[in-house]
């Protein structure tokens, strides 16, 4: 790439960002403008309404996710069996945590799913029956609450040298990633093959290449090896048959970053039922006079609007929340002496939430049992249900 070329594309980005921002930064200083906003040139297709039609999740988060980096002597993730469900410090899951997620307000969930301690390095990749039984019922458990259900592979693409993974997006490993990626999701998709559009397929969550900070933007080769992988894994997914013939699938960008790199890379299908995965961490300021908070919330949907609702793409924001803690000494937010800010906090998710739904965007919470958690799963009762109204839009007893 010639030094013009390199200008060229990066005064684009500043051009597109520049864009997004200008329209942020006016709706966050015109409270009537924002109420009264409506997104002019979206493009209405089978797959934008079908987000639009998601409603608010809530993530499973620590859970199935929840891995080791154990390997054996060939660098191989070692077999653990469905303890790892409780790896990371969180109860088994019940069919009666999700049916208070969905008494609660909530139309569906994601169910993060490791899967690199869970099938060998052998011909086919198998995954183990037993881990793949256990997913299967607790996917069953919430479909059967009235909840859609977003399945993916999570940790399996985190990287950094502390995660022993066998997805790395360059082109060295292009082959071997793809093998395994593919192989996993023709089992995942033959398992869930006669389930309807209320089960969701995600490929994979904030997919990094070798090296990269996590959830990072990634490179020109890793952002277009991972171009190259979601084409894979979605052509597996469809070619298994059944219902994933039209099963809606969720492609991610680059590190699920919300940016111009990562947006304008990522290769969109002609599939009607494919959409976008995102995620949107936005600092906040609990003020909600902080036109800072308004300006990044606001910012983030017009990069969604521009690079894939304009375009006819339904997007997830897959991810977003804080931690829900002082920041003294990750002290958790106390529901009494620390009401003032877990309000703020509420104010905050409130904004945010009725901002994607004027774009017709669903967000997922991610819950993560521990700092960021709003369900206490033992007790089965929301740690502050100021957040959990902000995020349904319902009130709780």
């Amino acid at each position: 790439m010639n030094k013009f070329s390199i200008f060229t594309k990066t005064a684009a980005g500043w051009f597109v960002q520049l864009g997004c921002i200008i329209l942020a930064l006016f709706m966050a200083l015109n409270p009537l403008a924002a109420k009264n906003f409506k997104p002019v040139g979206i493009k209405e297709t089978e797959s934008v309404e079908f987000a639009r039609n998601l409603g608010r999740g809530w993530n499973l988060g620590n859970t199935f996710d929840s891995c080791k980096d154990d390997v054996d002597s060939e660098g191989n993730s070692i077999q653990l069996g469905v303890d790892t469900e409780t790896l990371w410090g969180n109860p088994v899951t019940t069919k009666e945590m999700f049916e208070l997620v969905k008494e609660s307000g909530f139309d569906f969930v994601r169910i993060p799913v490791t899967w690199k301690n869970h099938f060998t390095i052998t011909d086919g990749y198998p995954i183990d029956k037993a881990w793949l039984d256990r997913v299967q019922q607790v996917v069953d458990w919430a479909l059967e609450c009235d909840l859609k259900v977003i399945l993916n592979v999570h940790h399996d693409s985190t990287t950094g040298k502390e995660w022993k993974v066998w997805y790395v997006a360059d082109n060295a490993n292009y082959e071997t990633t793809r093998d395994i990626l593919t192989s996993l999701w023709s089992q995942i998709a033959d398992r869930f093959s006669d389930y309807d559009e209320n089960l969701i397929f995600e490929l994979l969550n904030e997919p990094g290449y070798a090296g990269a900070k996590y959830g990072g933007h990634g490179n020109d080769e890793s952002r277009y090896v991972l171009g190259k992988l979601n084409l894979d894994a979605l052509e597996a997914i469809r070619a298994v048959g059944g219902e994933n013939e039209n099963r809606y699938v969720m492609l991610p960008t680059h590190g699920a970053v919300n940016g111009y790199e990562t947006n304008s890379a990522i290769v969109l299908p002609d599939d009607p039922h494919v959409l976008v995965s995102v995620h949107a961490y936005v600092n906040t300021g609990h003020d909600m006079s902080d036109v800072g908070y308004k300006l990044n919330v606001w910012k983030n949907m017009f990069m969604i609007q521009k690079f894939f609702l304009n375009k006819g793409y339904g997007t997830v924001i897959g991810e977003f929340g804080e931690l829900n803690t002082t920041g003294e000494n990750n002290k958790f937010l106390d529901p009494v002496e620390d009401k003032d800010l877990i309000d703020g906090i509420a104010e905050d998710y409130k904004f945010y939430t009725e901002t994607a739904d004027k774009f017709g965007i669903p967000c997922c919470y991610w819950d993560d049992g521990g700092y960021m958690r709003l369900m206490n799963r033992r007790t089965l009762t929301w740690e502050f249900p100021q957040m959990v109204a902000a995020l349904t839009g319902q009130e709780q007893k």
